[in-house]
């Protein structure tokens, strides 16, 4: 407990970008996990340009959560 009282504003906003990327991956995994079907492949229930949107999104979110958990951690160490 005491070592909580001695972070500094740096490393606690690096421990909130680290849960945030955390989060971010964590929702993109298991919303790719539900789309699977038996072969192991992602079935869309839409139109093929909104599966390609979702994609993207999904990609570039991927990324940003990745850099919230890298910028994090630099934080924390700091």
């Amino acid at each position: 407990m005491e070592t909580l009282k001695n972070l500094t504003s740096v490393q606690l906003h690096g421990i909130y970008l680290l849960l945030l990327g955390l989060t971010i991956r964590l929702i993109i995994g298991s919303r790719r996990y539900r789309r699977k079907g038996a072969g192991g492949l992602q079935h869309f229930g839409v139109h093929y340009f909104l599966a390609l949107i979702i994609t993207a999104i999904e990609s570039l979110l991927n990324i940003a959560g990745l850099l919230a958990i890298l910028i994090g951690l630099l934080l924390i160490i700091a």
